[in-house]
């Protein structure tokens, strides 16, 4: 009976721990371990925010391309059992465990960056809408008749499909390129045929800041920064685009009345370049030697991707 027990001892003695790794070796596991709740800490805080969300013109937000092609359920499955067994791991198995682990993190971090700079570009590029909104702004055909940017879009599409968002966002500025140009066409087409006696002109509501000497004919001499204007409202909608006004100005050179010969679209940017265009600077026109009233037209930008860092 005593030599069974000390048998049993001695196995006890000399079997392996039930856990083979030492504090050394828990080290690299530590690391993998906060990646994967960073991962989790990430996928988290999208879900929080998703009820606010934009969505893009697949109808998506952000999140869902995340969990697609990103920080997937298989991925969190697959490295939280890498981790399981890295554990109870010998040395050699646990070096292979965790590269295994660190590749599949790495992928899917570098493909959530891809995502990211997708969505970075795409949050403020809903294009059919931006053309719904200078349409009907301007009482044009709000539905999009341009082929090459309905083409374009489709490939970005088909990109998108496959989780090719890196080609996707490289699609964006060709569609964006398209809207751009189309609006430019649309603009010009409109300042031509808009006469002065069918403007709403609106008489100007502040002090005038300033006048500057007769010029050959009224024109603007200083305008104010359209980044002081933009309405912080625009800017959580991203709202951005192009007004076109008109200036009655008088033969002392000040701006007294103003109208929108092309609305942006959106009744905030239009309000707002009113408001930037009373504390520009004009010059008054000149007649036979003499100051005389006439009229300024001039283009404002509100760009959301040109305004300055904070």
């Amino acid at each position: 009976m005593r030599a069974f027990a000390l048998l049993c001892a001695t196995l006890t003695f000399v079997a392996p721990p039930v856990i083979a790794n030492s504090r050394d070796d828990r080290k690299p596991i530590t690391v993998v371990e906060r990646q994967l709740d960073q991962i989790r800490e990430a996928r988290a805080q999208l879900r929080e925010n998703a009820p606010y969300s934009l969505r893009d013109m697949r109808g998506r937000i952000k999140l869902d391309d995340i969990e697609q092609w990103a920080y997937t359920p298989e991925l969190e499955q697959q490295v939280a059992s890498l981790i399981d067994a890295a554990h109870v791991a010998k040395p050699a198995e646990l070096e292979l465990m965790l590269a295994d682990a660190h590749l599949r993190i790495d992928a899917a971090m570098a493909r959530a960056l891809e995502i990211a700079s997708y969505w970075k570009q795409s949050n403020s590029f809903v294009w059919r809408e931006r053309w719904k909104a200078f349409a009907a702004g301007n009482g044009l055909p709000t539905e999009p008749y341009d082929e090459k940017i309905i083409a374009a879009e489709r490939s970005v599409i088909d990109h998108l499909n496959s989780g090719d968002f890196v080609s996707a966002t490289s699609g964006l500025t060709v569609v964006e390129s398209g809207l751009q140009s189309a609006i430019s066409a649309a603009t010009t087409g409109l300042v031509r045929a808009r006469n002065s006696a069918d403007l709403k002109f609106i008489p100007r509501s502040t002090r005038c800041p300033g006048t500057d000497g007769p010029a050959a004919t009224a024109r603007l001499i200083g305008s104010a920064s359209p980044s002081v204007f933009y309405p912080a409202a625009s800017k959580r909608r991203f709202e951005e685009g192009a007004i076109v006004v008109r200036a009655r100005v008088s033969a002392a050179g000040c701006a007294t009345d103003f109208a929108l010969v092309v609305s942006s679209g959106y009744p905030d940017l239009d309000a707002a370049a009113i408001r930037l265009s009373e504390e520009s600077r004009f010059a008054a026109a000149t007649e036979d030697g003499q100051p005389a009233a006439g009229e300024v037209t001039f283009k404002i930008r509100f760009n959301i991707n040109l305004e300055p860092a904070k």
